[in-house]
């Protein structure tokens, strides 16, 4: 912890899915989802997966986040008072503020360091890339969470812009990579699943040396960890980074 920094709220399990941080509840509510007040946030994952947060929050301490999907705004309040950050970036397609969130932030003293902003399209990685650099200034990200279309080309485009601008050692997190393997694979039944992204990191850790660390996968999330080699945020796309052996493997899975 750096010098003079306040000590980071500490999250306390209430009940199964409840947490508190501070005056503030939290419910994983993946399945009954409900509207966010500034003292009863709804989070839009299972519980299983909030607490890993925290276990990954605690270890990491990240300082500069960029989260990609909003939602009922719970996950980013959450990041928020868990990290007290230096710099969080929080986007969402939706135009419709959450203005729970809004006051959660002013009430918590967090709104000058946290931007939520509405309407933007992760698969626009211009205006993504210069939103982050406007709000985040040029230092390099700590953690990226990638919450937002589950789509495999708008996922991929954020993955393009804003994996280069992880420093070494962050975490670049895809939630629900799984799902056309699992019983919501019939709710888009002509989506190429997002798997094909996470094959494209793991066979770029060989094939790379010094672009992708590791990739650590299960049901909920894949955690792919940057390396420590020079990357261009203009030039870099995941599908170069590895071999036509590779690409045997992954075209089967990007074809309709």
């Amino acid at each position: 912890m750096a010098d003079g920094q306040a000590p980071s709220p500490t999250l306390i399990r209430v009940d199964e899915g409840v947490y508190r941080v501070g005056g503030t509840t939290f419910t994983a509510a993946p399945f009954e989802r409900f509207a966010s007040t500034p003292d009863h946030f709804c989070i839009v994952k299972p519980p299983l997966l909030v607490e890993r947060y925290v276990s990954l929050i605690d270890e990491l301490r990240p300082r500069r986040v960029v989260e990609l999907g909003i939602c009922k705004g719970g996950s980013t309040a959450l990041l928020a008072a868990l990290t007290r950050p230096d710099g969080l970036l929080a986007v969402e397609l939706d135009g419709d503020r959450i203005e729970a969130l809004d006051t959660f932030l002013a009430q918590q003293g967090l709104d000058q360091s946290v931007t939520a902003a509405y309407g933007i399209d992760q698969a626009n990685g211009e205006r993504l890339g210069s939103l982050v650099d406007e709000t985040l200034g040029r230092e390099p990200l700590d953690l990226v969470v990638d919450d937002a279309s589950h789509d495999l080309d708008f996922t991929r485009a954020s993955f393009n812009v804003l994996f280069p601008r992880l420093r070494p050692g962050g975490l670049f997190i895809i939630e629900d990579w799984s799902w056309a393997h699992t019983v919501y694979e019939a709710a888009r039944p002509d989506a190429v699943p997002l798997t094909a992204l996470v094959f494209e990191a793991i066979l770029a850790v060989p094939y790379r040396p010094g672009l992708i660390d590791d990739v650590l996968v299960n049901r909920e999330w894949a955690v792919i960890r940057r390396g420590a080699g020079p990357l261009d945020p203009g030039e870099f796309d995941i599908s170069q980074c590895y071999g036509d052996r590779g690409r045997a493997l992954v075209t089967p899975l990007t074809s309709h």
